[in-house]
């Protein structure tokens, strides 16, 4: 009998849907599944991503669109899914659900996953959500907390019996944290752009101007340039894009992991830090403040520079912190992030 296709469609771009959609496919550890990766936006998926794509799953396939609605992009998906026939479609990138049930073939199931905070969606991608409670078939939240907040914005277009709740999960034996050395790294891992607060922790560790101590950002956006030029320090490191096969070394070599944002749904970069046992500062901010709490991380206020600078001085200075905080990240890793746990319940969607 043949196996069942899962096609997951991703947006081409840096970004966290990737890494969610691998560690996904990774989680499949007997094979059960065919699994297709479709990455579809206006960039062009990068020669480093789609390699390790192929690494993961040979059935890899890019479509670049143009702005706003391509009929030409469109259409060659509408080819790709006739071709490989998927049972399951994981989407990821939320702009086609309103397309997507068209273009699908008739038996295929559709999930829709919900990456973007609820409150930092704009009224385009609230209408999204409305629509995926409509259109989809199963609409999966990464967190119950997040899963009760959607409930909550979406009053009466909520659809109980299609709701999922599948936590985010990791292949742990990608990552590893190597001995600690000075200078100390402190690194982050996001797009620079206005949903993130890179600004903060970029202001805070000027400042600080701590003797023993980096800065490393990891990640294209369109705020880069501008704060590659404000921020010009011989500590402080913008490596620009970071190949998702390359990240699980990049946070190997970190001493403290920050997330700077204005808002998350669980964060795949946290996790990765949590897997890598790195003390965590995070934005106290929803998205991260239900999945870290101030006994296994710190959490500062977002525009808050004393309140980071505190935080980075007392990881920079306190080893035995460090140690309790790397210690409590591992521990949630292993207790919460497996990724055959995650494949599993997407599995369970279908039959």
């Amino acid at each position: 009998m043949d196996k069942p296709t899962f096609t997951h469609i991703v947006y081409s771009g840096m970004g966290g849907t990737a890494d969610y959609v691998l560690n996904l496919i990774k989680g499949d550890t007997l094979k059960t599944v065919d699994h297709q990766i479709i990455f579809y936006g206006v960039e062009a998926v990068s020669e480093a991503l789609k390699t390790f794509a192929e690494e993961i799953t040979k059935n890899v396939v890019s479509i670049q669109k143009q702005p706003g609605i391509d009929k030409a992009a469109l259409k060659t998906l509408e080819a790709t899914l006739a071709q490989s026939q998927p049972s399951l479609i994981t989407l990821h990138v939320n702009s086609l659900i309103y397309h997507l049930p068209k273009l699908a073939p008739n038996r295929t199931k559709i999930a829709f996953i919900e990456h973007q905070a609820n409150h930092l969606k704009s009224k385009k991608e609230l209408a999204w959500s409305i629509l995926a409670q409509i259109k989809a078939d199963f609409v999966v939240s990464l967190t119950a907390h997040y899963q009760k907040q959607l409930r909550s914005k979406l009053g009466l277009f909520y659809r109980q019996k299609k709701n999922h709740l599948i936590p985010t999960g990791i292949d742990l034996n990608d990552y590893k944290k190597e001995n600690e050395n000075e200078p100390l790294k402190i690194g982050m891992v996001a797009r620079i752009n206005a949903l993130k607060d890179h600004e903060t922790l970029l202001k805070a560790f000027t400042e600080l101007a701590p003797n023993n101590a980096e800065l490393h950002l990891a990640g294209n956006g369109d705020l880069l340039e501008k704060y590659k030029m404000e921020y010009a320090k011989d500590t402080i490191y913008f490596h620009g894009f970071v190949p998702q096969a390359k990240i699980p070394h990049f946070l190997s070599q970190l001493s403290i992991y920050v997330q700077a944002s204005f808002g998350e749904t669980s964060s795949v970069a946290v996790m990765q830090a949590r897997a890598t046992g790195l003390p965590i500062i995070g934005s106290n901010v929803q998205g991260l403040n239900n999945v870290l709490n101030a006994k296994d991380a710190i959490l500062v206020e977002t525009k808050n520079i004393n309140a980071m600078k505190a935080a980075l001085q007392l990881l920079i200075e306190n080893k035995d912190k460090r140690l309790e905080l790397s210690t409590a990240s591992l521990k949630f890793a292993k207790e919460n992030l497996d990724h055959k746990k995650m494949f599993n319940s997407f599995k369970a969607l279908y039959s």
